[in-house]
């Protein structure tokens, strides 16, 4: 079952390459009351600078070799492929699952994927916002 978290601030986007670290990331900025919610699933929410965060990460390939992705897609449905800056909104949706692993265990989260709120422009740097007239919403979230 997915959850979503309704307008997010996301920042360090990294979703279409690797990071410093080699993954795909997302970090979520969270309200209080979603820190809350995601902290009652079990999942670790880190405070910085005063904000809670969650960071999504995925390994870049499948344990089959596959690409991995961290999708985004637009008030209409199109997938992005522009840069997303820092403090843009979005509604992303999760799952949680459990894992075990050298005698640990714990709760993750797995990025599905996110929906922009705010109009950005593909292909540019994501600072040109998008004028195309709104259509009517018949994304997931």
């Amino acid at each position: 079952m997915s959850n979503v978290l309704h307008n997010v601030e996301v920042k360090w986007v990294y979703a279409d390459k690797v990071d410093d670290f080699g993954k795909l990331n997302v970090t979520v900025v969270l309200s209080d009351e979603q820190a809350a919610e995601m902290e009652a699933l079990g999942l670790k929410v880190k405070e910085k600078d005063g904000r809670k965060e969650f960071s999504f990460r995925k390994n870049p390939e499948t344990r089959k070799g596959d690409p991995n992705t961290m999708p985004f897609f637009d008030r209409f449905g199109d997938e992005f492929d522009g840069h997303i800056p820092n403090g843009t909104r979005c509604d992303v949706s999760y799952r949680t699952f459990e894992w075990a692993f050298a005698g640990k265990k714990g709760i993750g989260a797995f990025f599905e994927e996110a929906k922009l709120l705010d109009d950005l422009m593909p292909g540019t740097s994501g600072l040109v916002y998008d004028k195309r007239p709104v259509m009517a919403d018949d994304s997931p979230f």
